[in-house]
């Protein structure tokens, strides 16, 4: 059975083929994501989250959509920038 990381993964790639998602932490009972994707490039915070949540929800039963915390997005360039 697939974990909640790698049913986001899927979910996210049905939208941004090259989605990656890293499970960072768990805390307070949910789990806490990094999805990178170069088609967050031009969008602004609000923009990605509203478009990250709604495939959560869409595609995430009501127990599996309480276990996701946070999803942090991010370019592939804005990953690199912050692992320096």
């Amino acid at each position: 059975m697939p974990g909640l990381r790698d049913k986001l993964e899927k979910i996210f790639q049905s939208e941004y083929a090259d989605a990656q998602v890293r499970e960072e932490g768990v805390g307070f009972g949910s789990s806490f994501f990094v999805l990178i994707t170069k088609e967050f490039e031009g969008m602004d915070e609000t923009e990605r989250q509203d478009a990250v949540w709604k495939l959560i929800r869409e595609d995430l039963d009501f127990d599996e959509t309480k276990q996701v915390g946070f999803v942090l997005t991010m370019t592939p360039e804005e990953e690199e920038a912050y692992a320096e």
